[in-house]
């Protein structure tokens, strides 16, 4: 069972924005420029996954960079990998212990089933991807 909370940092939308959700039960960032929602009008979706360590802070200029590229009228968005993250005060490491002891969630693996899963709640199937 997927869990999520949604806390916010940065509203600034030129700063771009950063939610701190539970996917597949660990902490996860999303680092968002443009909307911060997606439903059927967004047709394209320009998706960062992070190398190892999967930090989205680090991809930051390059996702404010390729926005305006594309005058703003695409998303840009980055996931962290599950854990790899400084969540806020607030929240846990993870969610559920038990859903992570289940799954290697923090494997090569369990990284990729994260990845699916955070697709599958946040990207409407008709919006397209651009992975990078």
């Amino acid at each position: 069972m997927e869990s999520t909370v949604t806390k916010t940092r940065d509203q600034q939308t030129n700063q771009g924005r950063t939610d701190f959700i539970y996917c597949c039960g660990a902490i996860t960032e999303v680092l968002k420029f443009g909307p911060v929602h997606l439903n059927h009008k967004h047709k394209v979706l320009f998706l960062v996954i992070p190398g190892n360590p999967g930090i989205v802070g680090f991809y930051k200029t390059f996702m404010q960079t390729l926005h305006a590229a594309f005058g703003y009228r695409h998303p840009v968005w980055a996931v962290s990998h599950a854990g790899h993250c400084d969540p806020p005060d607030s929240m846990y490491m993870v969610d559920d212990a038990s859903f992570i002891e289940e799954g290697d969630i923090f494997g090569i693996n369990g990284q990729i089933e994260h990845k699916l899963a955070f697709l599958r709640k946040h990207v409407p199937t008709e919006t397209s991807l651009v992975l990078l």
